[in-house]
C-alpha cells in the first residue's frame, strides 16, 4: 500500500480491498502472542498493526471507515488475557500516530475517541482482576507510546495523553 501511494498502480476495487482487510484482520486476530519458541514470531498483531498503519496514512483511506479504526485499540484490549510482551503497543500507536500525522484522523476525533476509551477502561478496572490490571497496563502502553511517537504539533492531544497518563500514576498510588 505505501508503494501504491507514491505511484497509484492499484485499482480503486483493489486499494478498498486492502484498506478493508487491514480493518478486518485487526478486528478478528485472536492470537496476541509475539516471538514463540515453537514458531519464532507470531506477532499478528504487531504485523496487522503495520498494515493498518499503512492503510490510515493513505489519502485515499475512507474517512468514513475511520471511526471503525479507533475502535480496533478498544476490542485488542478487551481480548487481552495477558500482557504482550513485544512491543505491540507501540506497533498500534504507529498506526495511528500515522493516521493523524497524515491528517486522516482529526486530532478532535482522536481527543473524544482518548477521552471516551480511558474512561471505558478505568470502569472496567478491578484492583482484584489480574486481566483487569493487563487491559489497563496495555492502555497504558499505547498512550505512552502515542505520547512519544507523536508530532509536537499535536500538543492539544499530546497535553491530554500526558494528563491519562499521570492519573494513571496517580490512581495506581505512585
Amino acid at each position: 500500500m505505501q508503494s501504491d501511494q507514491r505511484e497509484r498502480f492499484l485499482s480503486h476495487t483493489e486499494r478498498t480491498y486492502f484498506f478493508e482487510s487491514a480493518l478486518k484482520f485487526m478486528e478478528k486476530e485472536r492470537d496476541y502472542r509475539g516471538h514463540t519458541n515453537d514458531h519464532g514470531w507470531a506477532h499478528a498483531i504487531a504485523h496487522g498493526s503495520d498494515f493498518l498503519g499503512a492503510g490510515l496514512q493513505d489519502p485515499l483511506f475512507p474517512k468514513s471507515q475511520i471511526e471503525e479504526a479507533l475502535q480496533i485499540i478498544p476490542l485488542i484490549i478487551s481480548r487481552v488475557e495477558k500482557r504482550f510482551s513485544d512491543d505491540e503497543e507501540q506497533r498500534i500507536a504507529s498506526a495511528y500516530v500515522g493516521g493523524l500525522a497524515a491528517s486522516n484522523i482529526k486530532e478532535t476525533d482522536f481527543i473524544v475517541f482518548s477521552k471516551a476509551t480511558n474512561q471505558q477502561i478505568w470502569q472496567q478496572f478491578n484492583f482484584e482482576s489480574n486481566i483487569s490490571f493487563y487491559r489497563l497496563d496495555t492502555w497504558l502502553q499505547i498512550m505512552q507510546s502515542l505520547f512519544f511517537l507523536l508530532p509536537n504539533r499535536f500538543f492539544i492531544l499530546k497535553s491530554l495523553l500526558e494528563k491519562q497518563i499521570k492519573d494513571y500514576y496517580s490512581q495506581m498510588g505512585e
